[in-house]
């Protein structure tokens, strides 16, 4: 997962973290942990996460998770 354009995406994004985590059906620390590379998403979560920030899911993911 690309962490670092995950949070510059996150943080452009119109919508708080609160809204985020809402829309994803997870808790804010959840999402904190997707952010910190703690937890590993699902590619369903990753799919609902590129819809609401409105990128493309590749951008979401390394060439190393491939």
């Amino acid at each position: 997962m690309n962490l670092e354009y995950l949070n510059e995406k996150i943080k452009e994004s119109s919508y708080t973290t609160i809204e985020i985590s809402n829309m994803l059906d997870v808790s804010r620390t959840i999402l904190w942990r997707y952010r910190t590379g703690a937890v590993q998403m699902s590619f369903s979560t990753a799919v609902k996460l590129a819809k609401i920030l409105q990128i493309e899911l590749e951008d979401l993911i390394n060439k190393e998770d491939l």
